[in-house]
């Protein structure tokens, strides 16, 4: 296997999740169901499905599989779910 094909395979989302080149609405479904979540109430082109993070792109939801940026977005929505309860208290003062 070429240094290419080995890198094009290892960018290949799982089949079961929604692929780069799927309708935007697969992602959208997924969210309205529940299966899906975004990053944080104010960042929702970040989304976390079935155990993946995913990018919103024109053409369709890019699966990140970067496991160094998949931690960073980890820690991102633990901080951001902070920041939303804490945005969401302050607003029911």
């Amino acid at each position: 296997m070429s240094t290419t094909e080995s890198a094009h395979t290892a960018m290949q989302a799982p089949q079961s999740a929604p692929t780069p080149t799927a309708p935007l609405d697969q992602m959208q479904k997924a969210l309205v169901a529940g299966e899906a979540a975004p990053l944080s109430q104010t960042i929702t082109d970040i989304v976390r499905y079935r155990s993946t993070w995913w990018l919103y792109d024109r053409d369709g939801w890019v699966p990140v599989d970067n496991n160094q940026l998949a931690a960073h977005l980890d820690a991102a929505a633990r901080d951001m779910a902070i920041a939303d309860r804490q945005a969401t208290t302050d607003s029911e003062d």
